[in-house]
Order: structure tokens, then C-alpha cells, then sequence
């Protein structure tokens, strides 16, 4: 392990937690994630070294070297390979340019104080010497302050002093960090022969030392369970080996060195000890039918049966391995969503997706279909992403799909063949054959899924439910699944594709982009055009409707449309009778159905009036609403019978007491004509009668001056007497009071 000098870079891990099966090594004293060191004592007793993180505006803090040597023994800390700052040795021409003169100026007001070591980094003459510099080179104090802390962090060289330049990276500028000089050990690859710089690096004694600590933090650690051995090197790769920061599309991305001088994968794989299993284990642990699923030998290549971009489509779907909240309100777990990919056999081009609730089902396929054949510019600005056309330029039908069953095994999927496109199916428990569409499962879990907030993943006793921990909803899950392919589709390089003669002959490189845009070229012909009306017209499931009086009536729903209201289709239907038509329909929407004129063009029918109030429901939603109502119906059944036969009973009551009373009545000596006649004065009579009875009488002061004649009515009724009640006293005086007012209005 080489010695701790001046410059040095000590990357410091978290000590072990309580339980776990290694040595505790002693924390210490002001533990940063990473430390330059800035000065060693000739006794090598004591350093000064100060973080890296600049945001926290450090200091230098003193340690002692025998707590550095015992915490890197206890793999608490380890020396850096790659300084994170090695850009400024050699930034920009056009940089250094703009921003010589600020450099140089910073680094005359703290040149002379830097110089003096270790006096500069004690606190007690750190402040003298600071105000000497203030005033000799008429600075602010906090400006001296931030030179000193760029001039320790950044290498203390003089371009350390420069303009924050942390996050500019020098894309395409060589960066000379391991020494080359050294021979490379081992065979010769293949790149090395063609071009020498690609020699790569020897693996000395820090590096073996890094992957094992690589191999602890994101391989065998509790956290890193799922990742592979290809996650824990790009993880070491990128967190251990960066050399600065620089932004792209306003998001913070890694600057790495390159490959030829970082340790290979192969060197990595071969350091960790992985060893290679054999068929017989496997089957012995998994299974045949799984061994045949996802570890049999891969003699065969589908990519042999797709002539060009376009000729065979795979389609699937899986429900993902992430828990979504509602959009409405985020404290909804919404489930977990399903995934759909359509990937080109020949170039391996996602050209469709679709993440929602929908299956996996019809519903959901189509929705990936459709979502194959739609413009990919629009479709990510719905989701804020600025594209070009070049960057996803997948918008056209195939000749075939190939697909599981399932879905694409129903009547629905004859549509696609109305389209020109043919549908194959892969045995039972073989999704292997179309092993290209899953492949991305794998993918899209590996990159993107797994590190959600609310994955999926076994949890140990005690152990908080991972679906509390759901913060993401389908549209923001949607976002990072295009992310995701738009970087497959551009920058995936495939060394397991097996190109045929005349890719080989062009020099094609293996990357979905570059073979979709050769094969649009050299294998045109497979790709099917079509609207994106007509599309959607042939995804969505038939039916038949009936012409009715009352409109076209659909599932208990009718509609309207303007070839109805021309042709006067309900009047007919009125004389002639009801007749079908056929239509489509899309289940998720019950406002508008599609009356089909022909397989390329249709009539919008719309909900009438009566029955708008299911224009924001889906066809589910209005089964279920009739369903229930009938079902209410039934169950009420009961109720209703018996509400009937009181009331039958009740009326009989009625009706026989009413009889009984007008029996009991004396005999009139009046013909019938005469009481026919008399009708409309008894109507009469009974009207001035009932006012009595029915006027509204107020409670207050004065209330009881009209006495109630309620009780002179029923005991008219009562001796069931032919004549109008006698005028009680009350209503003597009350027609007193009506006269006295008439005569005060002067009527």
C-alpha cells in the first residue's frame, strides 16, 4: 500500500453498526467523506487535511497517522485513486483564456501565506496571516478565505484558483491519472493491437484494495442484495473514479476518465472471485423449467427472423416492482402499475411503452400498440421532455407481432390483421422465444425500478412495509421509463447482437439507433403507415348497437351523431322499427362510441341529453351502475310486496268505513238528476267548509281568538248529518271581523 503524502486523498466509509461480523475500528474525531492531505509532518506523526466537500466552507483539521494507518487496516478509509479535481491540472483552453486574469490575481493574494506551512494551517496564525494578505493586497477577508479553500481543495495548484469550474469537466480532454508508463500486464486485447493507448492499467495493491470495498458496499451488503456483479463495478466506477461534475440538460452527471484508464470489468470480475456455475447446480436450485426459462444455452438468435426495422415487433408486459400514490392525493397507495414494451427485433428499438393501470389486458396492449405508432416528440413533451425526431424516430406499424398469448390471443387482437399486421404467439411458459422484448424487464428493473422510493423488495421481521414508502405516481414512473429507453435507444451498445453479412460489411455498430437508421436505408419496407385516428379505430374492440326511437342505443346508453340527425334515422326507427349497426368502442369511455363506415373511416357518436350524466364514466362504471340498480331492485323485491299489501289493507279500511258511514246516512227524498245537478253548489259548500279547517293559524298573541271548528266538523260527520254544521260563536265573530274591515276599505 503506497504511503500517505502530501496530496493524497483519503475516502472515508462509515464505521460498522452495532452486530456486524467485522472488527470496530475507531471513528475520527470530525469524519468526512473526503479528505485531501495538505501537509505531513517530517516525523510522520500528524497531517493536516481538510474536506472536499466545499459547500460546508472547511477548514484544515489536524489527524494523526496512526489513526489514518488504523482505519484504512479496518477498511474504514481508503486512498483514492483518482483525484475528483484532476480537470483543473489541464482545464479548457477556452476557459483559462477567459479567466486568466481572475486566476491570477486569487493566486497572488495567497501565494506568499499558502507558502508557509504549517503555520497557515493552525487557527492561531492562520488570522494574522489572512489580515497581512488583506492588507498588502487591499482584499476582502472572505475572499482570501475562499482562495485559501479552493487553492487546498482543488490540488493546491495555481488553476485551483480559478472560477468555479467544477461542473465544466472538459468533455473530450484526456486526463492522465494512473501512471502508463508503467507495462501493462497480461495478453494484449484486441483494442491494444489496434490502437496502443488502449493498453488499460495494472491492478497494484490500492486497487485490489478499493474492490474489495467496492464489493462490500454495493455487492454483499444488505442494501446492494439485488444488484449484480456489473452494478457493484459501474457503481465503483462512478463514485470512486470521477473526476468532477458538469451539467447536462440541468441535471449534475459524473465526468469519468477514460475507459483505457480505469480497471476493466474483466479485471474486476476476475479480483472479486467470481466463479462460473454450472448447468447441473442451477437446475438442482431453480429448476428445470426455470433453468429453461433463464439459464439454458442461447444457441439460437431471433434477430435471423427480422429482415429490417419493422418486420417482427415483441410485445409484453409485467406489473412492476414499484408501489405508485394516486395523482389526486398522494397519500393513496395506487397499486402497482403495469409495463409495457415494444421492441423491433432487428435493431432492438424500443419504439412503444405504456405504464398505467391497465391489464396486463387488451386494454393495456392497446395503449402499447398505439403508443408504437404516435409521434415520440409529442408524446415525451406531454411528459416535459424535449427530444428530436432523431433521437426516437419510431412512429409506423410492423408486418408482425410477436407476443405470449394472453391478450394478443382474444378476438380483439383480429384488428391488427384488419391493419395489414400479422400475430404470432410463443408457447406457454416460453418467454424466452421472445427473449429480446424481455430483456428490458430485466433492464428497466435494474436501472430505474429498484431504486424507487416504494420497490418492491422481501422484507425482514420488524421491518418497515415497503408500500408506505410509495412517494412516485404512474405519470412521474412514466417519465423515468422514457428516460430510461431513450438512453438504450441511443447509447446501448449491444456486443451480444449478431449482425449478418451486410451490417458487418457497413461497419454497423451495434446500438439500436445506428441499425434502425441503417436498415431504414438498406432494409426499407416493413414499416406500415398508418393515421393515428384509423390506428386507434382498429385497436379498440368492436360491437354492435341498436337504431331505436330514442337514439343508438349501446349498453343501456344511447347515443346521437350527425348521419342519425340527416338521415332521421329515429323517425324511421319509430315507423320502420329498430335495425344494428356496427361500432367501436373504447371501455374506458362512455361518452362518444364510433359508428364504422368502413375499416378506414367512422362516424362520432355522442351521449344524448337523457344520458349525459354518464359522460365522465367508462363502460365498467355504467355496467356496474345498471347492475346494482337491478340488483337494489331485487333485494327490495321483498319490501315492495309487503308495502303493497299494507296498502291494500290500509285502502280496504278506508273504503269499508266510508261505505259503512254513507249506509248509515238518512235516505234524501232527491232523484238522481237532482243530485247530479246539485253538484257543483255542494262543491262549493265543501270548499268554504274546508278553508275553515285548512286556514294556516299562527301561534302568538291573539291565537286563540278563532276558536278551532275541527271539533264541530267530526261531530257533524259523526252524526252523519245531511246539513252544514251549525256557526259557532267563533265564526259568528269572525265574519263580524271580516265585515268591520270590508267596510273599512270602503268595499
Amino acid at each position: 500500500m503506497a504511503e500517505i503524502i502530501k496530496g493524497t486523498i483519503i475516502e472515508w466509509l462509515p464505521p460498522p453498526k452495532e452486530g456486524d461480523d467485522q472488527e470496530q475500528a475507531p471513528e475520527p474525531q470530525g469524519l468526512q467523506f473526503m479528505e485531501r492531505v495538505l501537509w505531513v509532518c517530517p516525523q510522520r506523526k500528524n497531517v493536516f487535511a481538510i474536506s472536499l466537500d466545499e459547500k460546508k466552507k472547511p477548514l484544515p483539521v489536524l489527524r494523526l497517522m496512526e489513526e489514518l494507518n488504523d482505519a484504512m487496516e479496518h477498511d474504514l478509509a481508503f486512498r483514492r485513486l483518482v483525484d475528483p479535481y484532476a480537470k483543473y491540472a489541464k482545464p479548457d483552453e477556452a476557459f483559462l483564456e477567459k479567466h486568466k486574469g481572475t486566476r491570477d490575481r486569487s493566486y497572488k493574494i495567497i501565494m506568499d501565506i499558502a507558502k508557509k506551512e504549517p503555520e497557515i494551517y493552525f487557527s492561531e496564525t492562520r488570522g494574522r496571516l489572512i489580515r497581512e494578505a488583506v492588507e498588502e493586497h487591499d482584499a476582502q477577508r472572505c475572499e482570501v478565505y475562499s482562495f485559501l479553500r479552493r487553492f487546498w481543495i482543488r490540488g493546491m495548484i495555481p488553476n485551483a484558483v480559478l472560477p468555479n469550474y467544477g461542473r465544466c469537466g472538459a468533455p473530450g480532454v484526456e486526463r492522465v491519472i494512473i501512471d502508463l508508463d508503467a507495462v501493462k500486464r497480461g495478453r494484449p486485447s484486441k483494442v491494444q493491437l489496434v490502437d496502443p493507448e488502449q493498453a488499460g492499467v495494472n491492478i497494484d495493491e490500492d486497487t485490489k484494495k478499493l474492490i474489495k470495498i467496492a464489493l462490500k458496499l454495493y455487492y454483499n451488503s444488505r442494501k446492494s442484495k439485488e444488484n449484480t456483479l456489473r452494478d457493484a463495478y459501474d457503481l465503483m466506477i462512478i463514485n470512486h473514479f470521477s473526476i468532477g461534475e458538469r451539467v447536462e440538460r440541468n441535471r449534475i452527471v459524473k465526468v469519468l476518465p477514460p475507459s483505457s484508464q480505469l480497471p476493466s470489468f474483466d479485471q474486476f470480475k476476475y479480483w472479486s472471485g467470481k466463479q462460473q456455475v454450472t448447468a447441473e447446480s442451477i437446475i438442482k436450485r431453480v429448476g428445470k423449467s426455470v433453468f429453461n426459462l433463464n439459464y439454458r444455452p442461447i444457441l439460437g438468435d431471433s434477430t435471423q427472423m427480422a429482415q429490417g426495422p419493422g418486420s417482427i415487433y415483441q410485445i409484453d408486459a409485467t406489473i412492476m416492482d414499484v408501489y405508485a400514490v394516486s395523482v389526486i392525493n398522494r397519500n393513496r397507495i395506487a397499486g402497482r402499475p403495469v409495463l409495457y414494451f415494444v421492441t423491433d427485433v432487428f435493431s432492438r428499438m424500443i419504439v412503444g411503452i405504456y405504464v398505467g393501470f391497465e391489464g396486463p389486458s387488451w386494454i393495456g396492449a392497446m395503449m402499447a400498440i398505439a403508443n408504437a405508432t404516435i409521434n415520440k416528440v409529442a408524446f415525451c413533451a406531454e411528459y416535459g421532455i424535449e427530444i428530436s425526431d432523431e433521437e426516437w424516430p419510431c412512429e409506423h406499424c410492423c408486418e408482425e407481432w410477436l407476443a405470449d398469448g394472453g391478450e394478443m390471443k382474444s378476438l380483439n387482437s383480429d384488428n391488427l390483421v384488419e391493419l395489414g399486421m400479422a400475430v404470432a404467439n410463443c408457447p406457454p411458459y416460453r418467454g424466452d422465444f421472445k427473449g429480446i422484448v424481455e430483456r428490458m424487464f430485466g433492464k428497466s428493473n435494474a436501472v430505474t425500478t429498484k431504486w424507487l422510493p416504494g420497490a418492491v423488495h422481501e422484507r425482514a421481521p420488524g421491518e418497515r412495509d415497503h408500500r408506505l414508502d410509495a412517494q412516485l405516481d404512474v405519470r412521474q414512473i412514466t417519465e423515468l421509463i422514457i428516460n430510461m429507453v431513450i438512453e438504450h435507444n441511443l447509447s446501448h451498445y449491444m456486443d451480444y447482437y449478431r449482425p449478418d453479412r451486410d451490417v458487418i460489411a457497413d461497419d454497423v455498430q451495434p446500438i439500436p439507433i445506428a441499425l434502425w437508421n441503417w436498415g431504414i436505408v438498406h432494409r426499407s419496407g416493413h414499416l406500415i403507415e398508418k393515421t393515428p385516428d384509423v390506428i386507434r379505430l382498429n385497436l379498440m374492440p368492436n360491437g354492435s348497437a341498436t337504431v331505436t326511437p330514442e337514439g343508438i342505443k349501446f349498453k343501456k346508453l344511447h347515443y346521437n351523431c350527425e348521419r342519425a340527425k340527416t338521415e332521421q334515422w329515429f323517425t324511421r326507427a319509430r315507423y320502420d322499427g329498430s335495425w344494428k349497426i356496427r361500432i367501436s368502442f373504447d371501455t374506458r369511455r362512455a361518452d362518444q362510441i364510433y359508428y364504422r363506415l368502413d375499416d378506414n373511416d367512422f362516424e362520432v357518436c355522442t351521449l344524448v341529453e337523457a344520458d349525459a350524466r354518464f359522460s365522465q364514466s367508462s363502460f365498467e362504471e355504467v355496467d356496474d351502475y345498471f347492475s346494482i340498480k337491478s340488483l337494489r331492485s331485487k333485494q327490495n323485491e321483498d319490501n315492495r310486496l309487503s308495502s303493497a299489501a299494507r296498502r291494500h289493507a290500509a285502502n280496504e279500511e278506508v273504503i269499508a268505513k266510508a261505505m259503512a258511514l254513507k249506509k248509515a246516512s238518512p235516505p234524501e227524498d232527491v232523484s238522481n238528476t237532482r243530485r247530479l245537478k246539485d253538484i257543483s253548489k255542494n262543491h262549493n259548500e265543501e270548499k268554504k267548509r274546508n278553508r275553515q279547517n285548512e286556514a294556516f293559524r299562527l301561534e302568538g298573541q291573539g291565537a286563540n281568538d278563532n276558536a278551532d271548528i275541527t271539533p264541530q266538523l267530526e261531530a257533524d260527520i259523526a252524526e252523519n248529518s245531511p246539513v252544514p254544521p251549525v256557526i259557532t260563536a267563533a265564526v259568528q265573530k269572525k265574519n263580524m271581523l271580516d265585515t268591520l274591515r270590508k267596510t273599512s276599505k270602503g268595499e
